[in-house]
């Protein structure tokens, strides 16, 4: 191969290191050199760290555990590797004959009764691990047999990672299991289905309910309350009786009375107050309440756990890109545009129409991008402004500061403004 010579003059070139140097820099220089050839070409694996979980939720927990795939074409033997974090503890070291098959996945667990427990089923696993993962930031690593660092990452519990995994049933899962390069970004995972996926690829979350819209913001003069909405994907109707809402405060619960059922295919608005809600949407009946507490408009979780008090269905909304931003306090509501998508992922929710659909299918955010200039010159203080038709739509513009010279009605209108400051608005309704 061609690096045979290189290799080759590697070997002649260490001798050379032993003898007496004249100078401190040649033999820095050479020192660089021996430590470049013993180690060129060391190959790192085929294989990532691809899910971690770090702190489970207490009704589900599996123990802290971690996940390696193998993305290579061979089998990698990993007999007398060692696991470790930065707690000092002994390292776990993998049995002899542990392999990785091509494509193939290995967990690592710190408990074996825990995890046996909540996935009986997984057979591709070894253990047990004497440390524990951290729950905010941790290093955890990969060495061969001689010691050689094979594979790090560093995970953390801030915004930049998903929030889900922190306790709140998910797991960190990586988004492509086919590298293991830029395993400390945040952005290279995403949360994963309830409970994760241990020993097998990720797919697509299938959730029978799902949080569908929520209204955590309302502005004044529309107060409608807080208010979220579940949705049943499945032609089965569920008895939700002694079911159970919280937010990110574990004493904040509202527990859903005897009765309450989701029907196939509907949804069900859960109400902080059913005044406030009934002010603003008068014709809605599929709804429950009064859950006795508010949902921040900073970003929150959304817990739903089950009538034996297990953990179903959590969620992390927030206010702030990349999440939609009309949903906090503009009037829109947080609408999810796929019941089958991932719930965590801010791509997955728009801002909905005003006041939103409670109750109801969602209906597609409408797009309005206001076209026409802000600065005014006094010589010619008329101005045209416009926003895309769409067929069937009404509009009704708001002037403040001028006056409409034609167009009410219409896509586009005419404003004659006075002098000073002046605001111009436009309500457009489609049926």
């Amino acid at each position: 191969m061609w690096f045979k010579p290189f290799l080759f003059f590697c070997r002649k070139l260490q001798p050379i290191l032993r003898l007496t140097l004249n100078t401190m820099k040649t033999y820095l220089y050479l020192l660089l050199a021996f430590f470049f050839c013993t180690n060129t070409f060391a190959q790192t694996p085929s294989l990532t760290f691809s899910e971690i979980n770090y702190n489970s939720d207490s009704t589900r927990s599996s123990g802290d555990w971690i996940e390696l795939h193998n993305f290579g074409s061979s089998t990698v033997d990993v007999s007398g590797w060692k696991l470790q974090d930065e707690s000092g503890l002994p390292p776990f070291v993998l049995p002899t004959s542990t392999l990785i098959n091509p494509n193939g996945y290995l967990v690592i667990y710190g408990d074996e009764t825990k995890f046996t427990q909540q996935y009986p089923t997984v057979t591709n696993k070894v253990g047990t691990f004497s440390f524990l993962f951290n729950n905010d930031t941790e290093t955890i690593s990969l060495l061969n047999e001689a010691n050689a660092l094979q594979l790090s990452v560093t995970y953390s519990d801030t915004i930049f990672f998903p929030q889900c995994a922190n306790g709140l049933g998910r797991t960190l899962e990586l988004i492509n299991p086919n590298t293991n390069a830029n395993l400390n970004e945040g952005s290279s995972w995403q949360d994963g289905c309830m409970g994760g996926s241990p020993g097998q690829a990720y797919t697509p979350c299938q959730q029978p309910i799902v949080f569908n819209e929520i209204n955590y913001k309302s502005p004044v003069l529309q107060e409608a309350g807080d208010w979220i909405e579940l949705k049943n994907n499945t032609a089965t109707n569920y008895n939700l009786s002694g079911w159970k809402l919280t937010d990110a405060n574990n004493t904040n619960e509202f527990v859903f009375a005897a009765g309450t059922n989701l029907p196939a295919n509907g949804y069900l608005v859960i109400c902080a107050s059913l005044t406030a809600f009934n002010v603003q949407n008068p014709g809605v009946s599929n709804k429950i309440g009064n859950f006795l507490f508010g949902l921040s408009g900073n970003g929150d979780a959304l817990r739903l756990y089950d009538n034996t008090g297990r953990l179903y269905l959590s969620m992390v909304y927030n206010d702030a890109a990349p999440w939609p931003l009309p949903p906090d306090g503009e009037g829109p509501t947080l609408q999810l545009n796929d019941p089958n998508g991932n719930l965590n992922d801010p791509a997955n929710w728009y801002a909905g129409c005003n006041k939103g659909t409670p109750g109801l299918p969602n209906s597609p955010g409408l797009s309005i991008q206001l076209v026409g200039s802000n600065l005014v010159c006094n010589a010619n203080p008329t101005k045209t402004y416009s926003v895309t038709a769409i067929a069937g739509s009404t509009y009704q513009w708001a002037v403040t500061g001028g006056t409409i010279l034609s167009g009410q009605g219409s896509n586009q209108v005419t404003v004659q403004w006075n002098t000073g400051t002046g605001t111009i608005s436009v309500t457009q309704t489609t049926p």
